[in-house]
């Protein structure tokens, strides 16, 4: 008899338990049968978040629910909210909603569906990040960190390497055949490009560049970096050194001081072999080259013969002032009325520091590289001939010899 009721007990108590556990899950759907049962609207599906300037873009799939009617976002903690009508077809539908005018930073959205009747799906979130001008201000374009011009008004650029959120960058410049503003498009993987019928104004062309970007994966809008301004002067192609020779004129000093210095070693392409030396003579001491054909030439560069510590560099007979002339018709005696001077050059120590001074890293780094000048008229120097006048060396002797390492010329097409 104690075992029955025993029996009796526990078994009330698993009854009990059982009704108090299915009350906790009518609590938790009372929200969708208070009013008797009621059949659930299917929730957005594919929730995403897309990021954008100010502005999030909420996208979501409708699959297979004829029943939903409507949406409802909330978002900063429902702060603010949105709701707009839906219509389901027989095929898989995409919602896209435009959250606008939101302040930069991450928010977070709720989404809910509703029916015919109000019933009301489960909810469906997401986070996404709106970005403003502050962010745009922060970007900086890949740096265009060389510039060549080549045959017919091309202009080659060679860039750095792109940001992983690059997408392109853009280069505008004048057209030179139509006048009108160009824009071209240079790849994110691509490292250089060439530039066509790049427009100049006296031998210098102005262009700008921004790079685009998408901050990521999800974003809806493009954003730029300001426009970074450049100016570029025509330095056109370096001339063929295999068509250059001296001119020996009468009243030269062209012939060479040694037998290893002769006036070839001027566009061997070495400035460690020997270098050029003339025969001794009194300042002004001149030579003259022919380039082998007449261009319209555009800058040059004298190089030191640099030897193997430098200590050529900035001494000798190196030039420090000269002139350069041009001619197309020069005499046999040198005459100067035959030649048009095209520039005074001088060539200086970054230091500063007098002759026999030791040589600063940057003075060491500007005599390997060599000095490169610009012709005075860019427009009309279309010569063959080309004609030196020294008027003083770093050592200073008069009379005394003119060392050249290296001569290199360039000329526009």
């Amino acid at each position: 008899m104690r075992i029955r009721n025993n029996l009796h007990i526990v078994t009330y108590v698993l009854l009990l338990a059982a009704m108090m556990g299915c009350k906790k899950m009518d609590d938790t759907y009372r929200q969708f049968v208070e009013n008797g049962e009621t059949i659930y609207v299917a929730k957005a599906d594919s929730l995403i978040a897309h990021s954008g300037m100010n502005r999030v873009q909420l996208s979501w799939l409708l699959i297979s629910d004829p029943k939903v009617r409507s949406y409802k976002v909330y978002w900063d903690s429902r702060t603010d909210s949105l709701d707009g009508p839906v219509k389901k077809t027989d095929e898989v539908d995409t919602v896209r909603v435009m959250i606008d005018n939101l302040a930069e930073g991450v928010h977070y959205f709720e989404v809910y569906m509703f029916g015919e009747e109000g019933s009301r799906s489960v909810q469906a979130t997401a986070i996404g990040r709106s970005y403003s001008a502050v962010y745009q201000e922060s970007l900086l374009p890949r740096i265009v960190k060389k510039m060549e011009w080549g045959p017919q008004s091309s202009l080659r650029l060679e860039l750095t390497n792109s940001s992983e959120d690059a997408l392109w960058t853009e280069v505008e410049y004048i057209d030179k055949n139509s006048g009108r503003l160009t824009q071209h498009i240079i790849p994110r993987d691509a490292e250089s490009v060439t530039l066509l019928n790049v427009g100049d104004t006296d031998g210098e062309a102005s262009l700008k560049y921004r790079t685009a970007f998408l901050p990521d994966s999800t974003a809806i809008d493009t954003f730029y970096s300001a426009y970074t301004d450049v100016s570029v002067v025509k330095t056109g192609l370096e001339m063929d050194k295999g068509e250059f020779s001296i001119l020996p004129l009468d009243n030269d000093a062209w012939e060479s001081h040694y037998a290893n210095r002769s006036p070839e070693l001027m566009w061997d392409g070495s400035t460690t072999s020997s270098p050029y030396a003339t025969v001794q003579a009194s300042f002004p001491s001149s030579f003259a080259i022919d380039l082998g054909k007449e261009a319209n030439l555009s800058k040059f560069r004298i190089n030191d013969y640099t030897g193997s510590n430098y200590s050529y560099l900035y001494n000798r007979g190196t030039p420090i002032h000269f002139e350069v002339w041009g001619s197309n018709d020069p005499s046999e005696d040198g005459d100067w009325s035959k030649w048009t001077k095209l520039g005074t050059y001088e060539i200086k120590k970054p230091s500063g520091l007098p002759y026999g001074a030791d040589l600063t890293q940057a003075d060491i780094d500007l005599g390997v590289e060599g000095y490169e000048f610009l012709f005075d008229d860019m427009k009309d120097n279309s010569y063959r001939y080309i004609r030196f006048k020294v008027f003083d060396v770093w050592q200073g002797r008069d009379p005394y010899h003119v060392w050249i390492g290296e001569l290199t010329f360039w000329a526009f097409p």
